[in-house]
């Protein structure tokens, strides 16, 4: 299964001399013509500009994070009187410069440590990272962040307005390096976040999948896991749209609750640690120096081993709700394996809703996990 677009012959303005057209005199780059004939091009405005050519950087949707603009963070500081503008030491966006921030006092430790975090995913140039919070504080990049609570039923078409139909997420990530369980998780992460406006990730197209073929992986069962008796169904997995969620009583349970909606959209699997590289965020985050984060803003760096840790003492502890019982939270998790071992709740978005399935060669013969069927996978009988 492959698919090739269509080739561009050179790149643009890659065109010799002799096969230069003539200018448009409707486009207002072309100038005018002195009386010698010789053409004078006028300057370009460079706040006119706009991109030309769809940047392949991967989007990321930071759920619970805020982007601070470092410029007008800087410009609105204020100062006293005759002192001289402040002048940062790292110009540049940096965990370096986060860090800064927060020593000067411009920023404070959370808006410092989202930056820092954020920076260190745009690193390497090849992701751009999108966030959605109700946070207060500090003065956003507004390109890119979008001040709302992601809870609201009206979110994704808040996302729309504010980004447009164009800009799509490689993945959807609700952040977990500050989320206690009890009451503040309740009152964060409600039911409508789960059972409604993760599906519409999916109905409103918001994602995007990559590649059919590159960018997914058939799980066949093992000789060795029949023998532990896991599930012998193979499915698709992939990196590529997919929601992570944090492996915490509150999450465990919302999506046991809401499984039958999540299921018509995506697949669910539970994610260990020793995989967590797939997880854009945590792996960013793990880039930034441990003592730096502890020291200058006020976390370790390990937040997963606190807030992403799930046992059976905390599962026995449920009451039934007219969502989920007790029996059925306790069911699926004594079928995950290891379960001491999981940081993370994995969703995985159905192939089927990817933009080029209808044309491919995947649809299987018959319904297949990942790609035309949602549900749990790699659970014990």
């Amino acid at each position: 299964m492959s698919f090739s677009g269509n080739k561009r012959k050179g790149a643009p303005g890659d065109v010799l001399d002799e096969e230069r057209m003539p200018a448009d005199p409707a486009d207002p780059a072309a100038g005018t013509l002195r009386a010698g004939g010789k053409r004078v091009r006028k300057k370009r405005d460079i706040n006119s500009w706009t991109v030309s050519i769809p940047t392949n950087r991967r989007n990321i949707l930071c759920l619970g994070m805020s982007y601070p603009h470092v410029d007008w963070v800087v410009r609105n500081f204020k100062l006293p009187k005759n002192t001289k503008p402040i002048v940062l030491f790292n110009q540049e966006p940096s965990v370096e410069q986060a860090i800064e921030l927060v020593r000067r006092n411009i920023l404070n430790q959370i808006d410092g440590r989202d930056l820092a975090r954020i920076n260190a995913l745009e690193a390497d140039n090849d992701k751009l990272a999108y966030t959605v919070s109700k946070e207060q504080a500090a003065v956003w990049y507004e390109k890119r962040h979008l001040h709302a609570d992601f809870n609201s039923r009206n979110l994704v078409n808040q996302m729309v307005l504010k980004w447009g139909k164009t800009v799509r997420f490689h993945q959807v990530i609700l952040d977990y390096f500050w989320s206690p369980s009890g009451s503040w998780a309740i009152k964060s992460w409600q039911r409508s976040f789960f059972n409604e406006n993760i599906p519409n990730f999916v109905t409103h197209k918001l994602f995007n999948f990559g590649s059919l073929d590159k960018d997914t992986t058939l799980v066949k069962p093992s000789a060795a896991s029949k023998k532990k008796k896991r599930k012998d169904s193979a499915y698709l997995t992939s990196d590529a749209a997919v929601v992570y969620l944090p492996f915490s009583s509150h999450c465990f349970r919302q999506v046991v609750a809401c499984y039958e909606n999540l299921s018509k959209f995506y697949t669910i699997s539970f994610l260990k640690k020793e995989d967590l590289d797939e997880h854009t965020l945590w792996k960013a985050t793990n880039t930034i120096s441990p003592s730096s984060m502890q020291v200058w803003l006020a976390k370790s760096i390990d937040q997963e081993e606190k807030y992403c840790k799930l046992d059976y003492s905390e599962i026995r502890g449920f009451s039934d709700d007219e969502f989920a019982t007790r029996e059925d939270i306790i069911n699926i998790f004594n079928r995950i394996a290891e379960p001491d071992e999981v940081r993370m709740i994995k969703l995985m978005a159905l192939r089927k809703y990817h933009p080029d399935y209808p044309s491919s060669n995947m649809k299987p013969d018959k319904p297949t996990l990942g790609i035309d069927k949602g549900g749990y996978v790699g659970l014990i009988h």
